[in-house]
């Protein structure tokens, strides 16, 4: 098990001073501190918390208390992208290891590992197939072990991921082990159980929060025809009162010419019926394409790139109200 930083005091003042000195941030939600703090003391934990709750934020703040190398496993590319660019900005050493990644940027990470220095070694999931890439991880002296989207363990779930079964061989590995840390937006108690048992935590911290959103709401509306859904999207843009945002699918090449997702002009129509449009240069390889449309108090037009296209889906969401959610 993970060497805690000190007694509970101490602990505590450690997540504090890595919060607002290290991280930047001006305080801490309770269940992020609960959480870090459990970590820090070289405790397991398992944290469901809503999207926007800060769960990276307690993995960061745990992984600097402890010191030494600290692994993430997310599924997320763009997210650890952005992680890693944030904690270099702070002056902290991250890494990021999937699929795209540079020779470079392995043989960072391996060079970390090796060393034992403190930093961040962002895994994608389908590295842990590769038999140096466990091997690695295992002679590496890891002081924390963070599973992001930890609920792609739960076999019957539909973001179910294959190489999520491996976790917990390469945590049995360790030579010694580190403290873990499970992180997910979702898991009802039959998929943290599952969580706690293929990840073998060890008498976790669970850190549950409600999930109750009482300001958002979701409908359903369902088309047959592709003018039909144009239309419906237009008409939610137009009528939408103060901020929101439409998430638009991105449809393959199976698709017709005339679906609404696939055609530029007509997505460009829509983001400039609720303001101005504009075109960030971001390719498929390296994220979803996005229209945005701006205006702090106007709807955003967005479209994504979703696979596979039979789960493609028209959705908004609103702070203040709700969009149709509108099957593809």
């Amino acid at each position: 098990m993970a060497e805690p930083v000190g007694s509970n005091g101490q602990v505590q003042q450690r997540v504090r001073q890595i919060a607002s000195d290290v991280l930047g941030f001006a305080a801490l939600r309770p269940a992020q501190w609960e959480a870090a703090a459990a970590l820090a003391a070289g405790q397991d934990c398992l944290a469901v918390l809503p999207s926007g709750a800060g769960k990276s934020a307690i993995y960061e703040i745990a992984a600097i208390a402890l010191g030494g190398p600290a692994i993430v496993v997310s599924p997320l590319l763009a997210l650890q992208r952005d992680q890693a660019r944030a904690l270099r900005a702070r002056g902290l050493t991250a890494v990021t290891v999937n699929a795209l990644s540079r020779r470079s940027a392995r043989d960072e990470a391996g060079r970390l590992l090796a060393t034992g220095g403190s930093g961040f070694v962002f895994l994608a999931p389908e590295q842990l197939a590769r038999d140096d890439v466990r091997t690695s991880i295992a002679r590496a002296p890891v002081r924390l072990f963070a599973v992001g989207e930890a609920h792609c363990i739960a076999s019957w779930g539909h973001d179910f991921r294959p190489d999520y079964l491996r976790l917990g061989g390469v945590i049995g590995a360790f030579r010694e082990r580190p403290a873990i840390a499970a992180v997910t937006a979702t898991a009802a108690p039959p998929v943290r159980e599952e969580i706690i048992d293929r990840l073998s935590l060890a008498d976790p911290r669970q850190v549950i929060r409600d999930f109750d959103q009482p300001e958002i709401r979701l409908a359903v509306r369902a088309f047959h025809r592709a003018d039909e859904k144009r239309e419906a999207m237009l008409t939610a843009v137009r009528e939408q009162e103060g901020s929101g945002l439409l998430y638009a699918a991105t449809c393959v090449s199976s698709c017709t010419p005339r679906c609404p997702a696939r055609s530029t002009s007509t997505t460009r129509r829509s983001a400039e019926a609720a303001g101005t449009a504009s075109r960030p240069p971001r390719s498929a390889s390296t994220g979803p394409r996005t229209w945005e449309c701006g205006g702090s108090s106007r709807p955003a037009c967005r479209t994504r790139a979703i696979w596979p296209p039979w789960r493609a889906r028209w959705t908004a969401r609103s702070p203040g109200g709700s969009w149709p959610l509108v099957p593809g």
